[in-house]
């Protein structure tokens, strides 16, 4: 008996169904991956397994059965009591699923009291065990801390501690790894991948929702695929990723950027998102597909079995990766809009140094003690070129950011501007918005209630431009931009997370900037979102000359834009290359753990091991002596412990922090095409 059975879901918000007539199981010891856009459903669906929709939801039809229970008609107490009990929940935002004013301790001993366990010490020795499954360092010293004194792999490792603490059947997972550097995403995709593998987890199902392919490919069994509310493919994950056979599947797949693809090669998914409140008659994919038959635009392609435990709604998956493409019954049918971008990426012309470090550091205190969010960085950031800044949290890339923005001063060392200290709010490149940002959450980063054209012009205003021309260079950007003049008159709230990010670029375009500061500016976007947005910035750096500093836990994003790539740990500047140099041969053993942590699509599972680097960073309050990096480095010795290397060129243009460089060589790496 399968573990969990959806038949003919359809769950509708006021008049827009979200689900639209879902139908799938998950045996034991099946490990089942949920991909879509945003907006397909698939986080919908996941709430509706645990029932916890809002209330303005409602299951219009259908069933949902975990392990032969029926949750439509169960009465709330009882559908408590199979929380956690029978299915596990691992939310995507740690820090918010938590009480923040309640110890990790007192999360973990409510739900085991919840589900019988009465003896408090049976709760504590449950509890730190549960901790010891998922990888907590000092699993029994961190029952006593709170949710804001945890790194957020810590917090991750705590929710999945909280969902498995109980010996669930079944795990149901929301985008789990959304928020972490690459390197605690291994370490939870470790953890994820023993359950149904041999051992005590064997016998557990896990239902995982992401957009991120790689995870999906390096760990689940069978991957569904949802667009407009409807699971459009539900096959076994090696036959998706050899041959997808529903178009969006397949679109989704060649979506996805991958370190073993020329840069620019990156397909996007022509056209926009379905609008679910005013679908289509026929198949929701229908006006962006390009294998549609007319039968496409008529009637919507039912759920069917091709063999081989592979199902497909499409009326034309035999011609899915197949040529010729856009055969119609009566002919062609319209191709899309062209692959992004159009030309091949043109060889910029690099400039004088715009962004000048030099032995900057960052100290601030924390309850009487110094922590050094940055010790003696030197960068420069030409015209002309990106440069991205890469590491994990608490590696100070967005620290340095501030600083060269100007948000924050430096404690000692300095930093320069196109010769301007950015601090300095009488200096020329703030009086001149000669430099602007760009940030991770683009609807935060605009007025909720200012108009896109408004937003846009605002920094116009405050360089007291005349209302006509402000109206023109609006048009102009949004024009730039790809978005339409017709956007000027919306809200925020009515843009897609795409539309939105293009507004933020605009609004930083106004002023005609030397230099564009992007904070993540992609991390919260789909992947094929991310493409445009990527082949946008290329594009727009090409026109106008502009420099970038990149600020990115996306490597694969990274290597799509970057110039030079600068790496960085505990507040220091580690290694310093061209992006070919550092993705073809990384020199810093860190660099390399970055890379091979990597999830990838195009990496079969098991075809090469990752190095999975033990523990998190310390904590810049408690850094290590000699080199920040040797109590994860997996070829330290001992000069390491005692001596700090410094920042040494290696070549001309490439310059690494360690005592062995090269030493260490990523599993399956191969040479980067170019």
């Amino acid at each position: 008996m399968s573990l969990l059975s959806v038949r003919d879901l359809t769950i509708v918000y006021d008049d827009v169904r979200a689900v639209a007539g879902a139908s799938f199981n998950v045996a034991s010891g099946e490990r089942v991956g949920i991909v879509g856009e945003s907006g397909s459903g698939k986080t919908t669906l996941a709430l509706a397994l645990m029932r916890l929709l809002p209330p303005w939801s409602k299951q219009e039809s259908g069933s949902i059965t975990i392990d032969g229970i029926e949750l439509s008609d169960l009465p709330e107490e009882r559908m408590r009591r199979l929380r956690g009990s029978k299915a596990g929940m691992v939310f995507q935002d740690p820090l918010t699923s938590f009480d923040p004013l309640r110890t990790l301790g007192d999360h973990l001993s409510e739900g085991l009291r919840a589900h019988g366990e009465t003896d408090r010490g049976r709760r504590r020795d449950r509890a730190v065990q549960a901790l010891r499954s998922v990888g907590m360092p000092a699993p029994r010293s961190q029952l006593a801390r709170r949710p804001h004194e945890l790194s957020g792999g810590m917090r991750q490792r705590g929710l999945i501690a909280l969902g498995l603490s109980n010996d669930p059947l079944l795990v149901i997972a929301d985008e789990p790894t959304t928020a972490l550097d690459v390197t605690i995403q291994a370490q939870i995709m470790e953890l994820f991948a023993t359950i149904g593998a041999p051992g005590p987890q064997a016998d557990m199902g896990l239902v995982i929702v992401s957009h991120n392919l790689g995870l999906i490919r390096q760990l689940c069994t069978r991957v569904i695929v949802m667009y407009g509310g409807r699971i459009v493919e539900d096959s076994p994950a090696p036959d998706f990723f050899a041959r997808p056979r529903h178009p969006y599947a397949a679109a989704l797949r060649d979506a996805t950027p991958r370190i073993t693809l020329r840069r620019g090669e990156v397909a996007s998914i022509a056209g926009s998102a379905v609008d679910l409140a005013d679908p289509p008659p026929g198949c929701p994919f229908e006006p962006r597909c390009t294998y549609r038959l007319d039968a496409c635009a008529q009637s919507m392609p039912e759920l069917l079995a091709i063999g081989g435990g592979h199902w497909v709604a499409c009326f034309n998956h035999d011609a899915v990766g197949q040529a010729p493409r856009n055969a119609g019954a009566d002919g062609p049918a319209p191709s899309p809009a062209p692959v992004l971008p159009e030309q091949p990426v043109k060889q910029l012309v690099v400039g004088e140094p715009l962004v000048v470090v030099r032995a900057a550091t960052k100290v601030y205190r924390v309850r009487r003690r110094k922590l050094h969010a940055l010790a003696g960085v030197d960068l420069d950031v030409r015209a002309g070129e990106t440069v991205a800044l890469v590491g994990e949290s608490g590696s100070g890339k967005s620290t340095l950011a501030h600083l060269v923005l100007g948000l924050q001063p430096p404690t000692s060392g300095t930093v320069r501007v196109a010769g301007d200290n950015p601090a300095d709010p009488r200096g020329g490149v703030r009086r001149q918005q000669r430099m602007q940002a760009v940030f991770q959450d683009p609807h935060g980063s605009l007025n909720p209630r200012q108009r896109v054209g408004d937003a846009i012009a605002e920094p116009l205003v405050n360089l007291g431009m005349p209302g006509d021309q402000r109206r023109r260079r609006v048009a102009e950007l949004l024009d730039e931009v790809r978005l339409g003049q017709a956007l000027a008159g919306r809200y925020p709230h009515e843009l897609s997370g795409g539309q939105a990010q293009r507004v933020a670029i605009a609004r930083a375009l106004a002023a005609r900037p030397e230099l564009i500061v992007l904070d993540e500016p992609t991390a919260s976007l789909d992947v094929s979102i991310q493409t445009h947005v990527i082949a946008l910035l290329r594009d727009l750096q090409r026109e106008h000359g502009l420099a970038y500093l990149f600020v990115s836990h996306d490597l694969v994003a990274v290597r799509e834009i970057a110039t030079r790539i600068a790496v960085m740990y505990l507040g220091r500047l580690v290694e310093l290359a061209p992006w070919e140099q550092f993705f073809e041969q990384p020199l810093h053993p860190y660099s390399v753990a970055l890379l091979s942590a990597l999830p990838r699509v195009d990496l079969a599972p098991g075809a090469a091991d990752r190095i999975v680097l033990a523990g998190e960073p310390p904590s810049p309050l408690d850094a290590p002596p000699g080199c920040p990096f040797q109590p994860r480095c997996p070829v330290a010795q001992d000069i390491c412990a005692t001596s700090p290397p410094p920042l040494s060129p290696v070549s001309s243009d490439r310059q690494v922090a360690c005592h062995f460089p090269g030493s260490l060589i990523s599993p399956g790496s191969s040479p980067t095409a170019r």
